[in-house]
């Protein structure tokens, strides 16, 4: 559209330049007609109405008298023809004047179409730049939550995994809770962990406050910095052997000040809570011969601790005192 109308706009100055040049012409022209026919007129004006009839009677002789005639006839033909000529002039200079002022008017209309159509074209590679940026920007928020989603569905996969065999080595739970993670919740229906619970018969219980899930929030932020924040590893096989003799030593070994500061989660689990303190204050678990090896264990023998703006003090894993801050014994 725009180059039929650059096209248009070259036609038409042409067609101006050659009317501009032949206004021109003819205006010269007329200038130099109106000239001859001004000073025949003073001529005429001079010698008077009666000078054709005296030049005719001056004549002495019949073939004077049609030479003068001749002369008088031809003088009127091209004065006639001036004129007529002058009158040709005037029209055609008026003609190409209105030419003139109708290309002018087109030239302009067309440069202004022009100008609204550069305009329109403008509009639309900005509508059609921003109708780009947009689906882009929804094309990568896409591939974003497809990708989200693959990886929701991988982790999806990996706890029901781990769920099931945690089920097939320790046995079907009644209840099991967790957060709303996208592993374990679902926007639109029910989850597919969800699902299986409800299959095998399990109540899922979902944390509505992050300290119901407390427990399980400090374990995995103990496992990121015992295990995963000071190792590196160089395979998933390393990885999975290191994490095993983490976890036994984190189940076995490793001292809670939850449960004292001297059992391990393996002691209430196995609900050997009583025996384990009983032979601790014995002094038992020294030898390697005794079948409760507490040589691993950094045991927490006295501990003063405050919670809340109270002082408690434990020792041997009970709590011996509990005392208001800033009030005496």
């Amino acid at each position: 559209m725009v180059r039929s109308l650059d096209v248009q706009l070259e036609t038409i100055t042409t067609e101006v330049d050659g009317t501009t040049s032949s206004l021109l012409r003819a205006e010269d022209e007329l200038a130099v007609k109106k000239a001859v026919l001004q000073r025949r007129l003073i001529d005429i004006y001079k010698r008077g109405p009666l000078y054709t009839t005296q030049a005719l009677l001056a004549a002495r002789t019949f073939g004077e008298l049609l030479g003068r005639y001749k002369y008088l006839h031809e003088l009127a033909v091209r004065d006639r023809s001036l004129v007529t000529r002058v009158e040709d002039l005037y029209d055609q200079v008026a003609k190409q004047r209105q030419q003139l002022v109708r290309l002018r008017e087109e030239f302009e209309r067309s440069r202004q179409e022009k100008q609204d159509e550069e305009g329109r074209l403008r509009t639309l590679e900005e509508n059609r730049a921003k109708n780009l940026s947009v689906v882009k920007r929804s094309a990568k928020e896409t591939q974003a939550r497809l990708a989200a989603i693959g990886r929701d569905e991988t982790r999806l996969t990996n706890v029901i995994a781990a769920f099931e065999e945690a089920v097939m080595r320790h046995g079907r739970p009644e209840m099991v809770m967790s957060d709303k993670g996208a592993a374990f919740w679902s926007w639109k229906g029910v989850s597919r962990f969800t699902a299986l619970l409800t299959e095998i018969g399990i109540d899922h219980l979902e944390a509505e406050h992050k300290e119901w899930n407390g427990k399980v929030e400090v374990f995995n932020a103990n496992l990121h910095k015992e295990l995963f924040d000071a190792h590196r590893f160089c395979d998933m096989t390393e990885m999975r052997r290191r994490l095993a003799a983490h976890l036994h030593w984190y189940n076995h070994a490793r001292t809670h000040h939850a449960l004292g500061g001297l059992l391990v989660p393996a002691d209430r689990y196995y609900g050997r809570v009583d025996e384990v303190l009983a032979r601790i204050e014995a002094g038992a678990g020294r030898d390697a011969s005794d079948l409760l090896d507490l040589r691993e264990r950094c045991l927490d023998l006295f501990r003063v601790t405050s919670e809340g703006g109270v002082a408690e003090v434990w020792l041997l894993g009970q709590r011996l005192l509990e005392l208001p801050t800033g009030a005496r014994p």
